[in-house]
């Protein structure tokens, strides 16, 4: 049964932070989600997003619009359940650009799963039924950072994930704060978000887990993104599992790094893959090359942050999450799409990515967000 794409609305809309958030490279107050409606000629609705991180990716909300709008004219008539031909069509229009096309892929599976009445982690295999979130604390003074950690755990969090990499000393003496604040049955990540050399990072290692006795799960893109030599020295020599995330940007990035045993896991990103059928493509590489994955986010809406836990929730390969954006927003554009109990996020058994989009806010937000873009 074809079911043509009516048509596609775009809807660049800015959310606000309760707070702001600081990593190694900048500070967010408030975080573009440009998202994507797409309407079959039956009727069907489904949602997805696309949220631009300029440092990772290098797309802008206003490049992100721009595809958007150029692809918008050859997407519609298409049939929405061949998912892999609008993608090749995408790609004729532009390449590149796969935060963008994420906003559309992501749309597309949302419509799949509401006309097969499934959630989509059925639809892409459904291996799991929940997995065990992370949330991440920004860089922030100790006495803050401890105290974010202790509402967390009170939250229901089971795993904390400390943003560091501007100040190696600052970073081991909050991960030491943190960990005694909090217990040892807390899991405790550090994300330097490539803020690190090699030297730093064995030093950080060292310092934690043989000097001061704090044991961390893992650490997260310690290195420059382009400089893989460093990354696979870090990982030959850490005593701690080593991520890799901004030096993973692509299929062929994933093959590199995995063929070259240069790190222990990848940190699988929708917006870095294109959308889901790009993230699988990636885990299958890095499942094949015996390496576990984890499925993370930008600063975005339980829109795409619900696309991503159901894709996580559907492989075995997937052993980690790291999807607390959606927590950090004032308000969300959308309900529903996943719940939240003792650390694990669940995707809701309704079909689609069982979501109730505020439309109303959503057009608000978008006609100001365009108006912003256009300036």
């Amino acid at each position: 049964m074809r079911s043509a794409v009516r048509s596609v609305d775009v809807f660049p809309t800015k959310l606000h932070l309760k707070e702001p958030f600081r990593v190694a490279y900048e500070v967010e107050e408030d975080a573009w989600n440009i998202l994507v409606r797409l309407t079959t000629a039956e009727g069907e609705v489904g949602w997805g997003n696309a949220c631009p991180d300029p440092e990772v990716t290098g797309e802008t909300p206003a490049s992100v619009l721009k595809t958007l709008r150029k692809l918008t004219p050859r997407v519609v008539g298409e049939d929405a359940h061949r998912i892999n031909r609008v993608n090749y069509i995408m790609e004729e229009v532009v390449g590149g650009n796969l935060t963008a096309k994420a906003g559309v892929n992501l749309a597309l599976y949302d419509i799949l799963g509401k006309e097969a009445g499934l959630p989509v982690t059925k639809m892409l295999g459904g291996f799991k039924d929940r997995i065990q979130t992370s949330i991440s604390i920004g860089i922030l003074p100790l006495e803050e950072t401890v105290g974010k950690a202790k509402a967390h755990v009170a939250q229901g969090f089971k795993v904390l994930k400390l943003k560091c990499g501007l100040d190696p000393e600052d970073d081991i003496r909050r991960a030491i704060a943190v960990r005694e604040a909090v217990g040892r049955d807390i899991l405790l990540r550090l994300d330097a978000n490539q803020g690190y050399d090699v030297g730093t990072a064995l030093r950080v290692v060292d310092a934690l887990e043989n000097i001061y006795g704090v044991d961390i799960e893992l650490i997260e893109q310690p290195t420059p993104a382009g400089e893989l030599a460093q990354l696979k020295e870090v990982t030959g020599a850490s005593s701690v599992p080593i991520m890799a995330d901004e030096s993973v940007q692509s299929i062929l990035d994933t093959f590199v790094v995995t063929a070259g045993q240069m790190a222990d896991l990848i940190n699988i990103k929708l917006m870095k893959t294109g959308g889901i059928t790009g993230a699988l493509r990636v885990n299958h590489i890095a499942q094949a090359g015996g390496i576990p994955a984890m499925v993370g986010c930008m600063s975005e809406s339980i829109v795409s942050v619900a696309a991503g836990l159901h894709f996580a929730c559907s492989q075995r390969n997937i052993e980690y999450a790291d999807l607390d954006s959606h927590f950090d927003f004032e308000r969300d554009l959308a309900k529903g799409g996943a719940s939240f109990e003792e650390g694990y996020l669940y995707p809701l058994d309704r079909p689609g990515y069982g979501l109730e989009v505020d439309e109303a806010y959503v057009e608000e937000l978008g006609r100001a967000g365009r108006g912003e873009l256009a300036r």
